[in-house]
């Protein structure tokens, strides 16, 4: 299974968490099993009430202006945003007006299978 096919199927978020240097995003599929995405090596991540929100359009991109705000913040820090090289923006759209449910940026996103 691939990230894709998670968007535009009637699956919802139904938990978001965070653990170490990955975040977990529990998704209830439209048929009941549950899968489990682990965003590998995060920088950021932007929620907007996201839980139980039907998931519609899932995009990832190269930049962003989360992308630019994070970068711009370890250059203040005296870094020289090097470390974002292989960062991706993962934006999830609610299915129904389009809205950014959440953006989190991360190296990668797998999809796990959840026993319950």
């Amino acid at each position: 299974m691939t990230i894709k096919e998670i968007a535009n199927n009637d699956n919802k978020i139904i938990d978001f968490s965070f653990d170490d240097n990955c975040i977990y995003i529990k998704i209830e599929m439209w048929d009941g099993r549950i899968k489990r995405l682990k965003c590998n090596k995060y920088y950021g991540a932007k929620e907007k009430r996201c839980i139980y929100s039907e998931i519609g359009d899932i995009k990832e991109n190269e930049t962003s202006i989360f992308i630019s705000e994070i970068k711009a913040d370890i250059k203040n820090g005296g870094g020289n945003g090097t470390e974002l090289n292989t960062i991706k923006s993962f934006v999830f759209y609610d299915a129904w007006n389009e809205q950014i449910i959440p953006e989190i940026l991360a190296e990668s996103i797998e999809i796990l299978d959840e026993c319950n």
